[in-house]
């Protein structure tokens, strides 16, 4: 269990991020990276609070806007598919089909683009084989 000040900390972060995120949409546009960047960072202090649905939520914007700007074989938008099928998975522990099949997806992007022993494409792998054998 997180200590009391470990709590504090948390909210605080949370409020923080909040703010950076409400500056970055309200000056930049929707799709810049900073913009990307924050939310991400966000729904990352939000995971750690337990907020898992509004970390799902955020991450879920920010892939459908990374899939167009970077593009699907980005390293950000892989990383950020990975993210999602994460928190995803903290919702159904047992591995729902769909964030299977989005890891699968997550893997293969990762291999084409990044290559097979790219890290980030072997922590994919590996958080697969995880789900897999739950």
């Amino acid at each position: 269990a997180a200590q009391p000040t470990q709590v504090g900390v948390i909210d605080a972060a949370i409020s923080e991020f909040e703010m950076i995120v409400s500056d970055c949409e309200n000056l930049l546009e929707a799709s810049h990276p900073y913009t990307l960047t924050a939310q991400t960072n966000l729904a990352a202090v939000y995971r750690s609070k337990g907020r898992i649905r509004e970390a799902v939520d955020l991450l879920e914007r920010v892939v459908e806007r990374r899939l167009v700007i970077p593009g699907p074989g980005h390293l950000l938008t892989l990383r950020t598919r990975r993210s999602l099928a994460l928190y995803r998975s903290f919702i159904d522990p047992h591995g729902s089909a769909g964030v299977v099949r989005e890891l699968e997806d997550v893997v293969r992007v990762s291999e084409t683009s990044l290559g097979r022993n790219h890290r980030d494409t072997i922590i994919a792998r590996d958080l697969l084989d995880k789900l897999l054998r739950l």
